[in-house]
C-alpha cells in the first residue's frame, strides 16, 4: 500500500508503508517504572540529591475511591481520579511536573482499593 502526501509543495510524493523488516527508531527520554498498590504508598524516591520529572504516567483503580499520583512532601498532584476509572498523560516535550530534591512520587489512596500503573521518569 503507498500513500500519497504533500511534501513541501503542491506535488504529492510517494511515501511506501512499513514492512515487517523495517527498523523503525522513536526518541525515548526516562525510564519507566511499573507499581500495583493497595494502601497509600512510595512509588519511586530519586537519588539522593536529586529531583524527579514526570514525564508520562498511565495508571487505573477498580474501586470507588479518590486517588492521587502525586509528589509526597510537597503534595503536589500530578494525576488523580475522584472515583473508580483509568488516567494517563504524555507529557514528553511539554511541561512536566518536577518534584523537589529528594521528593518522592507517591500514589494516594483514600480507601480500600487497587492501582495499577506505570510512570515514566527522568532525574535531573
Amino acid at each position: 500500500m503507498t500513500a500519497m502526501v504533500r511534501v513541501g509543495g503542491p506535488n504529492p510524493q510517494a511515501i511506501r508503508a512499513l514492512t515487517g523488516s523495517d527498523v523503525v527508531s522513536l526518541a525515548y527520554q526516562g525510564a519507566i517504572l511499573f507499581f500495583s498498590k493497595t494502601a497509600t504508598g512510595d512509588i519511586r524516591s530519586p537519588t539522593s540529591g536529586k529531583a524527579q520529572r514526570i514525564l508520562a504516567f498511565f495508571y487505573f483503580c477498580t474501586a470507588d475511591i479518590t486517588t492521587e499520583l502525586r509528589f509526597k512532601t510537597s503534595g503536589n498532584v500530578i494525576a488523580g481520579l475522584p472515583a473508580k476509572g483509568a488516567v494517563g498523560m504524555n507529557l514528553v516535550g511539554r511541561w512536566a511536573p518536577l518534584g523537589a530534591v529528594d521528593e518522592i512520587v507517591e500514589i494516594y489512596l483514600s480507601g480500600a482499593g487497587a492501582v495499577k500503573g506505570w510512570i515514566c521518569y527522568e532525574e535531573g
